[in-house]
């Protein structure tokens, strides 16, 4: 949209802000700006629905993941059981 947007970092990198003007209008608001705002947002939408950056492990992977640890303990302890000290 041949628009040069103003980005600023707030919260620690969180957050993010933009300013939009139209360079060729004088730096105003234009209808061009408004489309662009809403073209953003359509596409933060996106990205935050498909997006998840924590926690990387959902609760079944943890489940999971505790199951084979307590197997792979059980397995030892029992083998070190059978073959003696």
């Amino acid at each position: 949209m041949d628009h040069h947007p103003e980005w600023a970092l707030t919260n620690g990198g969180c957050s993010v802000n933009v300013t939009l003007t139209s360079h060729f209008a004088g730096n105003k608001v234009t209808r061009l700006d408004f489309e662009l705002a809403e073209a953003m947002n359509d596409e933060f939408t996106v990205v935050n629905n498909t997006y998840q950056m924590f926690p990387l492990i959902n609760s079944k992977q943890w489940i999971s993941i505790r199951i084979a640890v307590g197997m792979l303990v059980g397995g030892l302890v029992f083998f070190r059981f059978v073959v003696g000290p």
